[in-house]
C-alpha cells in the first residue's frame, strides 16, 4: 500500500488473472487422461447402475477430480451423460 492506504496493484487486472488461470485449468481437465477415461467409462456406468446426473457427476470426480467449476469439461460431461441415455432409449 503507499501512503494514502490505496493498493498500488490495480483492480482492472484482476479478472484478467482469474481468466487466464481459469483457462489452464479448463485445458489440463481437458486433456486429463483419468479425465478422459472416466468420461468413456461414463456410458456403461449409467447403463449398469441407472444413476441420475448427481450420482454420474459423483462418479466421475471419484475417477478423476472435481470439475464443476470448468464450463468446458461440465459441458463435455453432460453432453457424453445426455448421449448416453439418448442411446439407450433407441
Amino acid at each position: 500500500m503507499n501512503q494514502l492506504g490505496e493498493c498500488p496493484l490495480s483492480l482492472a487486472i484482476l479478472p484478467q488473472i482469474c481468466h487466464t488461470i481459469s483457462m489452464n485449468k479448463t485445458n489440463f481437465r481437458l486433456t486429463d487422461p483419468d479425465f478422459i477415461q472416466a468420461l468413456r467409462d461414463l456410458p456403461a456406468f449409467l447403463l449398469s447402475t441407472d444413476a441420475d446426473l448427481d450420482m454420474a457427476y459423483d462418479w466421475v470426480c471419484e475417477m478423476s477430480a472435481p470439475f464443476a467449476n470448468d464450463l468446458a469439461a461440465f459441458d463435455l460431461f453432460y453432453d457424453v451423460y445426455n448421449e448416453s441415455f439418448d442411446q439407450a432409449g433407441n
